[in-house]
């Protein structure tokens, strides 16, 4: 059944044997071309590949055949950010806030998208920023899942680190978030703002 065959391919790419993934994945691409599972499957191969088009055009038609499917409009925007398409990213996640208003992983999402446009597009305003932090900080007050509160804290260290300058609360977020879900690939992130925090504390004239 092309189901099945979509559950093994996203087990093997769990697995890291994206080849056997593929051979699945599209054998229930030709029987069910579209449908949404299915479609996500493939989408999360190509994101494993790093192959950040066919990921979103996936997403697109995810979200075309199922247009109230949060998690995909979210994973479409994502890959449309990484694809520097802040205004069609900002556009999705805008629907998803009329389909599911209080959704916490729209709010880490449109605050990512603060730190993913600043190289090309100049940092948010002290505004935006103050904004963010407060926003991510009702997702850890909300959020009964760990590793999406750790993806709020996180989110939220990189912003204090790099727009709002409170490397004190950057650094205890980051820390937090290693807390919250040990092990995650965000580990690296959160090791990675740590240690930029202690090098601009040490820095001379640093009040902290």
């Amino acid at each position: 059944h092309p189901n099945a065959l979509q559950l093994r391919g996203q087990t093997l790419i769990r697995m890291d044997r994206l080849d056997e993934a593929e051979v699945d994945i599209n054998k229930a691409l030709a029987r069910l071309p579209g449908d949404c599972m299915v479609l996500n499957a493939a989408a999360a191969l190509a994101s494993a590949r790093r192959d950040w088009p066919a990921a979103a055009e996936f997403y697109r038609r995810s979200v075309e055949a199922q247009p109230h499917d949060v998690v995909a409009r979210v994973k479409y925007a994502e890959m449309l950010m990484t694809l520097d398409r802040f205004d069609d990213a900002r556009g999705q996640l805008e629907a998803i806030r009329r389909i599911a208003p209080g959704d916490l992983d729209v709010r880490i999402a449109f605050a990512q998208m603060l730190q993913r446009k600043a190289p090309k597009e100049g940092p948010p305003s002290p505004e935006e920023a103050r904004a963010a932090v407060a926003d991510l900080a009702k997702v850890v007050a909300e959020s009964g899942s760990p590793y999406q509160r750790a993806r709020a804290l996180v989110t939220r260290a990189a912003i204090e680190l790099q727009f709002t300058g409170d490397l004190k609360q950057a650094r205890l977020d980051a820390e937090a978030a290693m807390r919250e879900h040990a092990g995650s690939q965000l580990d690296d992130l959160c090791r990675t703002i740590i240690e930029n925090c202690r090098i601009l504390e040490k820095k001379p004239g640093s009040e902290y």
